[in-house]
Protein backbone atom coordinates (compact mmCIF):
# COMPACT_ATOMS: atom_id res chain seq x y z
CA UNK A 1 0.00 0.00 0.00
CA UNK A 2 2.70 2.49 0.73
CA UNK A 3 4.46 1.48 -2.32
CA UNK A 4 1.79 2.09 -4.94
CA UNK A 5 1.45 5.32 -2.60
CA UNK A 6 4.30 6.28 -3.11
CA UNK A 7 4.36 5.09 -6.98
CA UNK A 8 1.18 7.77 -7.34
CA UNK A 9 3.20 10.58 -5.87
CA UNK A 10 6.23 10.25 -7.91
CA UNK A 11 3.64 10.24 -10.96
CA UNK A 12 1.91 13.19 -9.80
CA UNK A 13 4.88 15.43 -9.04
CA UNK A 14 6.53 14.00 -12.06
CA UNK A 15 3.43 14.99 -14.25
CA UNK A 16 3.51 18.23 -12.26
CA UNK A 17 6.96 18.77 -13.08
CA UNK A 18 6.20 18.52 -17.25
CA UNK A 19 3.16 20.00 -16.90
CA UNK A 20 4.35 23.43 -15.41
CA UNK A 21 8.20 23.58 -16.54
CA UNK A 22 8.62 23.41 -19.85
CA UNK A 23 9.68 27.21 -19.95
CA UNK A 24 10.12 30.17 -17.55
CA UNK A 25 7.42 32.15 -19.58
CA UNK A 26 5.21 29.28 -19.51
CA UNK A 27 5.59 28.55 -15.74
CA UNK A 28 4.67 32.54 -15.34
CA UNK A 29 0.97 32.33 -17.24
CA UNK A 30 0.36 28.85 -15.59
CA UNK A 31 1.06 28.78 -12.32
CA UNK A 32 0.07 26.26 -9.78
CA UNK A 33 -3.01 27.36 -7.58
CA UNK A 34 -2.21 28.20 -3.81
CA UNK A 35 -2.74 24.69 -2.16
CA UNK A 36 -4.52 24.37 -0.17
CA UNK A 37 -7.21 25.60 -1.77
CA UNK A 38 -10.21 26.17 0.17
CA UNK A 39 -13.88 27.59 -0.77
CA UNK A 40 -17.02 27.50 1.96
CA UNK A 41 -19.56 24.91 1.83
CA UNK A 42 -22.47 25.89 4.39
CA UNK A 43 -24.81 23.38 5.72
CA UNK A 44 -28.02 24.23 3.40
CA UNK A 45 -30.64 22.94 3.02
CA UNK A 46 -29.79 19.71 1.67
CA UNK A 47 -28.98 18.63 4.90
CA UNK A 48 -30.96 17.70 8.00
CA UNK A 49 -29.98 20.01 11.74
CA UNK A 50 -28.82 16.57 13.03
CA UNK A 51 -26.68 14.33 11.84
CA UNK A 52 -25.82 10.90 13.82
CA UNK A 53 -22.10 9.30 13.87
CA UNK A 54 -21.92 6.22 12.68
CA UNK A 55 -17.72 5.23 13.88
CA UNK A 56 -15.10 6.63 15.94
CA UNK A 57 -14.23 10.54 14.45
CA UNK A 58 -11.55 13.00 15.52
CA UNK A 59 -13.26 16.26 16.19
CA UNK A 60 -10.34 18.87 15.64
CA UNK A 61 -9.50 22.33 16.21
CA UNK A 62 -9.65 23.53 12.62
CA UNK A 63 -10.74 21.96 8.91
CA UNK A 64 -7.09 20.10 8.51
CA UNK A 65 -5.66 16.87 9.48
CA UNK A 66 -2.88 18.38 10.75
CA UNK A 67 -4.58 20.27 13.39
CA UNK A 68 -4.94 18.99 17.42
CA UNK A 69 -7.64 16.52 17.72
CA UNK A 70 -9.99 18.20 20.47
CA UNK A 71 -12.44 15.57 21.10
CA UNK A 72 -13.92 11.86 19.81
CA UNK A 73 -17.61 11.26 18.57
CA UNK A 74 -18.40 7.79 18.68
CA UNK A 75 -20.97 5.26 17.20
CA UNK A 76 -24.89 6.96 17.81
CA UNK A 77 -23.70 10.63 19.44
CA UNK A 78 -25.50 13.61 17.34
CA UNK A 79 -23.87 16.66 16.15
CA UNK A 80 -25.68 20.03 14.89
CA UNK A 81 -23.57 21.29 11.61
CA UNK A 82 -23.08 24.87 11.64
CA UNK A 83 -20.66 25.64 8.85
CA UNK A 84 -18.45 24.02 6.43
CA UNK A 85 -15.48 23.79 3.98
CA UNK A 86 -14.13 21.95 0.66
CA UNK A 87 -10.22 21.82 1.17
CA UNK A 88 -8.06 20.64 -2.33
CA UNK A 89 -5.00 19.37 -1.00
CA UNK A 90 -3.98 18.12 -4.54
CA UNK A 91 -5.47 19.90 -8.14
CA UNK A 92 -6.37 17.74 -10.49
CA UNK A 93 -4.46 17.70 -13.81
CA UNK A 94 -5.92 18.53 -17.03
CA UNK A 95 -3.53 18.65 -20.47
CA UNK A 96 -4.90 19.95 -23.97
CA UNK A 97 -3.54 18.23 -27.04
CA UNK A 98 -4.45 20.14 -29.49
CA UNK A 99 -6.33 23.73 -29.74
CA UNK A 100 -9.85 23.65 -28.32
CA UNK A 101 -12.40 26.10 -27.76
CA UNK A 102 -14.71 26.34 -24.38
CA UNK A 103 -18.29 27.45 -25.46
CA UNK A 104 -20.20 28.08 -22.26
CA UNK A 105 -23.34 26.97 -22.12
CA UNK A 106 -26.83 28.70 -22.16
CA UNK A 107 -27.85 26.90 -19.22
CA UNK A 108 -24.52 26.56 -17.53
CA UNK A 109 -25.52 27.75 -13.56
CA UNK A 110 -22.50 28.67 -12.13
CA UNK A 111 -21.19 27.89 -8.18
CA UNK A 112 -23.35 28.58 -5.65
CA UNK A 113 -20.40 29.94 -3.31
CA UNK A 114 -16.92 31.72 -3.60
CA UNK A 115 -18.40 32.98 -6.88
CA UNK A 116 -15.63 32.63 -9.50
CA UNK A 117 -16.22 34.75 -13.52
CA UNK A 118 -18.02 32.21 -15.67
CA UNK A 119 -16.19 33.21 -19.19
CA UNK A 120 -18.15 32.83 -22.05
CA UNK A 121 -15.36 31.18 -24.13
CA UNK A 122 -11.96 29.90 -23.72
CA UNK A 123 -9.57 29.48 -26.52
CA UNK A 124 -6.71 26.74 -25.27
CA UNK A 125 -3.31 25.57 -27.05
CA UNK A 126 -1.78 22.46 -27.27
CA UNK A 127 -0.18 21.91 -24.17
CA UNK A 128 -1.97 24.52 -21.79
CA UNK A 129 -2.31 23.09 -18.46
CA UNK A 130 -6.19 23.47 -16.29
CA UNK A 131 -5.66 22.84 -12.74
CA UNK A 132 -9.03 21.20 -11.22
CA UNK A 133 -10.15 22.12 -8.28
CA UNK A 134 -13.61 21.04 -7.38
CA UNK A 135 -17.44 20.34 -8.29
CA UNK A 136 -19.61 22.79 -7.14
CA UNK A 137 -23.11 20.84 -6.97
CA UNK A 138 -26.49 23.13 -6.40
CA UNK A 139 -27.56 19.72 -4.85
CA UNK A 140 -29.82 18.65 -7.91
CA UNK A 141 -27.16 17.37 -10.53
CA UNK A 142 -25.97 21.03 -11.47
CA UNK A 143 -23.14 22.86 -10.93
CA UNK A 144 -19.76 24.20 -11.67
CA UNK A 145 -16.19 22.78 -12.06
CA UNK A 146 -13.29 25.68 -9.75
CA UNK A 147 -10.31 25.09 -12.04
CA UNK A 148 -7.44 27.20 -12.06
CA UNK A 149 -6.38 28.77 -15.42
CA UNK A 150 -2.86 30.61 -16.07
CA UNK A 151 -3.22 32.34 -12.98
CA UNK A 152 -7.02 32.58 -12.61
CA UNK A 153 -9.99 31.18 -10.57
CA UNK A 154 -12.58 29.99 -13.04
CA UNK A 155 -16.04 28.43 -13.10
CA UNK A 156 -16.50 25.98 -16.24
CA UNK A 157 -18.38 23.52 -17.48
CA UNK A 158 -16.79 20.28 -17.90
CA UNK A 159 -15.28 20.24 -21.36
CA UNK A 160 -12.39 17.18 -20.63
CA UNK A 161 -12.61 13.23 -20.61
CA UNK A 162 -12.02 11.10 -18.04
CA UNK A 163 -9.04 8.36 -16.93
CA UNK A 164 -6.11 10.29 -19.08
CA UNK A 165 -7.74 9.35 -22.28
CA UNK A 166 -8.83 12.06 -25.45
CA UNK A 167 -11.53 11.00 -27.13
CA UNK A 168 -12.27 11.15 -30.57
CA UNK A 169 -13.46 15.01 -30.72
CA UNK A 170 -12.03 16.26 -27.15
CA UNK A 171 -8.91 17.41 -26.98
CA UNK A 172 -8.75 17.91 -23.63
CA UNK A 173 -8.08 14.76 -20.44
CA UNK A 174 -8.00 14.53 -16.99
CA UNK A 175 -4.92 12.92 -16.22
CA UNK A 176 -5.15 13.08 -12.62
CA UNK A 177 -8.25 14.06 -10.38
CA UNK A 178 -8.45 16.16 -7.66
CA UNK A 179 -7.37 15.05 -3.83
CA UNK A 180 -9.98 17.53 -1.75
CA UNK A 181 -11.77 16.68 2.31
CA UNK A 182 -15.25 17.72 2.91
CA UNK A 183 -15.34 19.66 6.77
CA UNK A 184 -17.73 20.45 9.06
CA UNK A 185 -17.86 22.60 12.05
CA UNK A 186 -20.28 20.72 14.62
CA UNK A 187 -21.47 21.15 17.99
CA UNK A 188 -22.35 18.01 20.06
CA UNK A 189 -25.26 17.94 22.54
CA UNK A 190 -22.21 18.91 25.10
CA UNK A 191 -21.91 22.51 23.19
CA UNK A 192 -18.15 21.32 22.59
CA UNK A 193 -17.45 22.74 18.79
CA UNK A 194 -15.10 21.68 16.58
CA UNK A 195 -14.14 20.92 12.58
CA UNK A 196 -14.25 16.97 11.28
CA UNK A 197 -13.68 15.38 8.09
CA UNK A 198 -16.99 14.36 5.88
CA UNK A 199 -16.40 10.08 4.93
CA UNK A 200 -18.69 8.31 2.89
CA UNK A 201 -19.41 5.38 5.96
CA UNK A 202 -18.78 8.12 9.14
CA UNK A 203 -21.99 10.46 8.97
CA UNK A 204 -25.55 9.55 8.48
CA UNK A 205 -28.92 12.18 7.66
CA UNK A 206 -26.64 14.29 5.77
CA UNK A 207 -29.11 13.75 2.87
CA UNK A 208 -31.97 11.45 4.15
CA UNK A 209 -33.99 11.70 0.90
CA UNK A 210 -31.19 10.34 -1.10
CA UNK A 211 -29.63 7.60 1.69
CA UNK A 212 -30.78 6.00 4.77
CA UNK A 213 -32.08 9.07 7.60
CA UNK A 214 -29.86 9.33 10.81
CA UNK A 215 -31.14 6.23 12.59
CA UNK A 216 -28.86 3.93 10.75
CA UNK A 217 -26.37 4.78 12.89
CA UNK A 218 -28.06 5.14 16.04
CA UNK A 219 -26.88 3.86 19.50
CA UNK A 220 -26.74 0.23 20.12
CA UNK A 221 -27.37 -2.31 22.66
Amino acid sequence: MFASSMVRASSFSILLIVATSASAQQRARNPLPPLPWERPDPCDTYCEPLWTVCRPIAVRAAGDFGAPTLFTLTRGDTVQVTAGKMRVERPGIVLLRGSFRYVRPEDFPGPKQLPAPAPDTLTFQAGDTVFVLDWDSDGDGSGAWHVWYRGHHLAVEKFWSDGGRYSSVGAAALLFIPVSTWWVQVRDTRGRAGWLAVEDDNIAGRSPHYEDGPERCAKQG
